[in-house]
């Protein structure tokens, strides 16, 4: 049983150790195998990952008596919100186990500098967008200028750039990303 996920969310570009706090991991039972399955099972986004499980010798729970466990595994590079995350263990003998769900976010992408250079053509700008948690590519999110979505000549979890034509006048800028489905 699930009880406690830390952190609760992270970076989109992943590689962050998450560690699940609760009981009836099955660590004790070195012939099991375990595994984390990260986002909902049978979902073309779910991964299997390994996991490094751990007995908290000191603390147990208080209506089972049962010891404390720790299941660690490393983020991956995703994004979005309502990810589930289960542990599945597989005894020696006996049938696979599922814990319960506990749910996982993705940080929304974060806006911290935008700056301008001229561009390759009069009138054109090069707009460079820095930040965090934007995802991978533009296959997982839209730059809009001025509410309008602009096509991007380049993005990565901290960057984008792309060409503008400015006349005059203040313009907005905004990242968003498509999400996952549950």
């Amino acid at each position: 049983h699930i009880e406690v996920i830390q952190p609760n969310h992270g970076p989109t570009s992943g590689n962050i150790e998450i560690k699940m706090t609760g009981t009836n991991f099955g660590a004790l039972d070195a012939s099991s195998q375990h595994w984390v399955i990260f986002g909902k099972a049978n979902s073309q986004w779910s991964k299997k990952l390994p996991v490094t499980l751990k007995v908290l010798k000191d603390l147990t729970n208080d209506k089972t008596n049962n010891p404390k466990e720790t299941a660690s595994f490393i983020l991956p590079m995703k994004y979005g919100v309502n990810h589930e995350i289960v542990l599945q263990i597989d005894p020696a003998a006996g049938d696979t186990v599922y814990s319960n769900a506990i749910e996982f976010n993705y940080n929304p992408p974060k806006i911290k500098r935008l700056n301008t250079e001229d561009g390759s053509k009069p009138g054109e700008l090069l707009l460079s967008v820095a930040g965090e948690d934007f995802c991978v590519s533009t296959g997982c999110g839209q730059l809009f200028l001025n509410g309008q979505e602009i096509p991007v000549i380049s993005w990565t979890h901290t960057s984008i750039k792309t060409f503008v034509t400015v006349t005059s006048g203040t313009i907005q800028v905004g990242v968003d990303r498509n999400f996952f489905e549950k």
